[in-house]
């Protein structure tokens, strides 16, 4: 599975996706939720057979704000387009805190 990646590049940071090979899988993104816009993208087009879900976006996400939803939104699902995503690999830190250092 492809790790998440933060990383500060040209004054910005940015999120991109990298492989197992410590290669870059992804363009870079200017937030986490375009990164996992590409990401469920990815898994939804590589995905070959009948496809049952009507809709790439959890709903049960989506009810996170309805106050007056009677069911509890459980955001950890079962596919992995539908859990959060998080940061695996924090390269922005340091490259600010160097910068930081050097002022």
């Amino acid at each position: 599975m492809a790790k998440l990646v933060k990383d500060y590049l040209e004054h910005k940071i940015v999120f991109y996706w990298q492989s197992e090979g410590s290669k870059r899988a992804s363009p870079t993104f200017p937030s986490l939720i375009h990164a996992k816009e590409w990401l469920i993208n990815q898994y939804f087009d590589s995905y070959k057979g009948p496809e049952r879900r009507k809709h790439k976006v959890d709903r049960r996400s989506l009810q996170k704000g309805d106050f007056s939803s009677k069911r509890d939104p459980y955001t950890h699902g079962r596919r992995i387009t539908d859990r959060p995503i998080k940061v695996d690999i924090n390269l922005a830190d340091q490259k600010i805190a160097d910068l930081v250092q050097y002022n």
